[in-house]
C-alpha cells in the first residue's frame, strides 16, 4: 500500500469519520455553514491522495457543492459543479449517468440565480439523451421529463409545464403505483402549477386528498407532509380563505420546530407564512412580532446575504409600509436594494421588486422626485424584461404615471394613464381591481385638468362596477362615490351631489365609525353642498355634529393612493411568500 494510501486510510478511520459525521449533522439540522466547514477540507484530501478524477473525490466534491447551493452560495456550487461536469465528461462520457446528473446539478443551480434559458439548455439535452440511451418511460427519463417540467414553470411558461406534467403524473401512477414517493411528488408539482396558473380549484382537488395519502403513507409530521400542508395552506391563501390557512399554519409551525428544529430554514420560511397570513388578516402587530426576530435569525442562521434573508427584510419592510412606518421602512429598502443590484444583478426579478417598493416609500415621504429618477428607468426595464403588457410592468406605468401627478405634471399622468386603462382591459379584463384602480384615477387626472365631463363618464360606470364587484358598502366604492360627488359638484349639479352625498355620509358612519376621517370629511362636503343650493340652516345642523376642532377639517386625499408596486405588497388576490 503506497504512503498516501495510508494516510488516507488512517484518516478515514478517525478524522474523515468524525468530520464526515458532524458535516451530516450540521447539514441535516439546516446549519449548512457548519457544514461546510466539515466537509471542504475532505476535498482538498481526496483530490491530493486519490485525484480529482477519483468517484470518492467526485462524491465529496457533490456534497460540498449541494450544501453551498443550500446556503444560497450559488457562485460557488456553480463553480464546482461546473469542475465535476468537466471531469466527468473526460472520465465518463457525454452520456454516463454521472455526467448527465452533474448537468442536472448545473440546470438546478442557473435557475437559481435566475438564469433560467440557460438551465433550460441543459434540461433539454439531458432529456433527449435519457430518451435516446434508455426509453420514454425509464424512471431517469421520467425525472428528467419533471426537472424539465420544473424549468418551464420557473421560466413563467406554465401552460408548456402543464403539458409535461399532467401525462407525468398518468404514467408515474401506471409505472410506479399511485402511492410511490415519485408519483405523489409529482402530483404536488401539478398542484403546485394549477396554483400559480390562478386554477385553485384544481390545485384544491390535487392537494386535499394527497395530504391524506402522505400522512397514510409517510406519517404526519413527515418533512414532505409538512411542505405539503405549506403548499394547501397556500392555495386556501389564494382562495381568501386566510382564517382556514392560520388553522394550518400555527400547528404547522409548531410541528416543524419539533421535527426539523427552531432554526431549521423550512421552519423559518413557515413562520414567514405565517407572518404573512397575519398581516393578510390586519392582525399586523403579530406579523411584526414574528418578522423581526425571524430577520435576525435569518442573519445568523443562513447568512446576511442568502436570498432567504433578502426576502425576510423586504417582507419587514413592507409590513412597516402597511402600517404607515415609511422612514422605518426605508432603511431597509434602500440597502436592500443595494444587495440585491449587486447579488443578483440590476434586471432580476426580486431586484426590480425592491426598487418599486423603493419608489412606492420614497412616494410616502412625498419625496417624488426622487422616486422618478428610480421608476422612469424602471419602467423600461420591465418593459425589456417582462414585456411591455405584463401585469408588473402595467402597475410601474401606474406609478409612473402617479409620480407625475403628484409632481403637477398631469398632462404626462394623462398620455400614460389613458393607454395604461385600455392595456389593462385587454390584459387583466374589466372588472379587474386593478383595472378599476387605474380607471378611478384617470379619472381624477381628468378632473384636475378641469375636464369634468370626461371624469363624470368615466366615474359613474366607474361606481356601479364598484358596487358589483366590491359591495355597496365597500370602503373603496365609497370613497368612489364621493370622488363621484364632488365632479357633479364641480360641474353645478348640486343636487345630484347631494343625493349621492346624504346616504354616502350614513354608509361611512355605519362602515368606518362617525370618527373616521373619511366619515368627517364626508360631513363636510354635505355641508358645504348644502350651502351651495341655499340650505344655510341644514348646513349649519350638520356642522355642528362635528367637534369644534374639527369643522375646518381638509379630509383626506380622494386619490388612490400610490399603486400596489409588487406581488408582495398591498395584494388584490392573495400571492404566496
Amino acid at each position: 500500500m503506497s504512503s498516501h494510501c495510508r494516510a488516507l486510510q488512517s484518516h478515514r478511520n478517525s478524522d474523515y469519520v468524525v468530520s464526515l459525521a458532524y458535516g451530516e449533522l450540521w447539514n441535516m439540522l439546516g446549519q449548512y455553514r457548519q457544514a461546510i466547514e466539515y466537509w471542504l477540507p475532505l476535498i482538498q484530501l481526496f483530490n491530493d491522495n486519490l485525484g480529482p478524477q477519483h468517484i470518492d473525490s467526485i462524491q465529496h466534491m457533490d456534497l460540498v457543492a449541494h450544501v453551498y447551493f443550500k446556503s444560497g452560495r450559488y457562485d460557488q456550487a456553480l463553480e464546482i459543479e461546473i469542475s465535476l461536469h468537466e471531469n466527468n465528461q473526460r472520465v465518463f462520457g457525454e452520456e454516463h449517468q454521472q455526467t448527465l446528473i452533474s448537468k442536472n446539478n448545473i440546470a438546478t443551480i442557473l435557475e437559481k440565480m435566475g438564469r433560467g434559458n440557460e438551465a433550460l439548455h441543459f434540461r433539454q439535452l439531458v432529456l433527449e439523451i435519457y430518451k435516446r440511451v434508455f426509453d420514454e418511460e425509464h424512471p431517469y427519463t421520467l425525472q428528467s421529463i419533471c426537472n424539465l417540467a420544473s424549468t418551464f414553470i420557473e421560466l413563467g411558461r406554465y401552460n408548456e409545464g402543464l403539458d409535461l406534467e399532467k401525462p407525468l403524473v398518468e404514467t408515474s401512477k401506471r409505472m410506479l403505483g399511485e402511492e410511490h414517493p415519485d408519483t405523489l411528488s409529482r402530483i404536488q408539482s401539478l398542484a403546485d402549477t394549477f396554483r400559480k396558473l390562478h386554477r385553485f380549484s384544481h390545485s384544491l382537488d390535487l392537494e386535499q386528498p394527497l395530504l391524506e395519502t402522505f400522512k397514510r403513507v409517510l406519517g404526519k409530521e413527515h418533512p414532505k407532509t409538512l411542505s405539503l400542508i405549506q403548499n394547501l395552506a397556500a392555495t386556501f391563501g389564494e382562495l381568501g380563505r386566510y382564517n382556514e390557512v392560520l388553522d394550518l399554519q400555527q400547528p404547522l409551525v409548531e410541528g416543524s420546530k419539533r421535527v426539523l428544529g427552531e432554526e431549521h430554514p423550512d421552519t423559518l420560511s413557515r413562520i414567514q407564512g405565517l407572518a404573512y397570513t397575519f398581516r393578510e388578516l390586519g392582525r399586523y402587530k403579530e406579523a411584526l412580532d414574528l418578522v423581526q426576530p425571524l430577520v435576525e435569525t435569518s442573519k445568523r442562521v443562513l447568512g446576511e446575504k442568502h436570498l432567504d434573508t433578502l426576502r425576510r427584510i423586504y417582507n419587514l419592510a413592507q409590513i412597516l409600509i402597511v402600517l404607515s412606518r415609511y422612514k422605518e421602512a426605508l432603511d431597509f429598502v434602500q440597502p436592500l436594494v443595494e444587495t440585491s443590484e449587486r447579488i443578483l444583478g440590476e434586471e432580476h426579478l426580486d431586484t426590480l421588486n425592491r426598487v418599486h417598493t423603493l419608489v412606492f416609500t420614497l412616494g410616502n415621504l412625498s419625496r417624488y422626485k426622487e422616486a422618478l429618477n428610480l421608476v422612469q428607468p424602471l419602467v423600461e426595464t420591465s418593459k425589456r424584461v417582462l414585456g411591455e403588457e405584463h401585469p408588473t410592468t402595467l402597475s410601474r406605468i401606474h406609478t409612473l404615471a402617479y409620480t407625475f401627478r403628484e409632481l403637477g405634471r398631469r398632462k404626462e399622468a394623462l398620455d400614460l394613464e389613458q393607454p395604461l386603462v385600455e392595456a389593462s382591459k385587454r390584459v387583466l379584463g374589466e372588472k379587474h381591481l386593478d383595472t378599476l384602480s387605474r380607471i378611478h384615477d384617470l379619472a381624477l387626472t381628468f378632473s384636475e385638468l378641469s375636464r369634468y365631463n370626461d371624469a363624470l363618464n368615466l366615474q359613474q360606470s366607474l361606481l356601479e362596477t364598484s358596487k358589483r364587484v366590491l359591495g355597496e358598502e365597500n370602503p373603496t366604492t365609497l370613497s368612489r362615490i364621493q370622488n363621484l360627488a364632488h365632479t357633479l359638484g364641480q360641474l353645478s349639479k348640486y343636487k345630484e351631489a347631494l343625493d349621492l352625498e346624504q346616504p354616502l355620509v350614513k354608509t361611512s358612519k355605519k362602515v368606518l365609525g362617525e370618527e373616521h376621517p373619511d366619515t368627517l370629511y364626508r360631513i363636510q362636503k354635505l355641508a358645504a353642498t348644502f350651502r351651495k343650493l341655499g340650505q344655510f340652516k341644514d348646513a349649519f345642523d350638520i356642522e355642528q355634529t362635528l367637534p369644534e376642532s374639527l369643522r375646518n377639517f381638509q379630509g383626506p386625499k380622494t386619490r388612490s393612493g400610490i399603486p400596489p408596486v409588487d406581488p408582495d405588497l398591498h395584494k388584490k388576490r392573495r400571492k404566496t411568500i
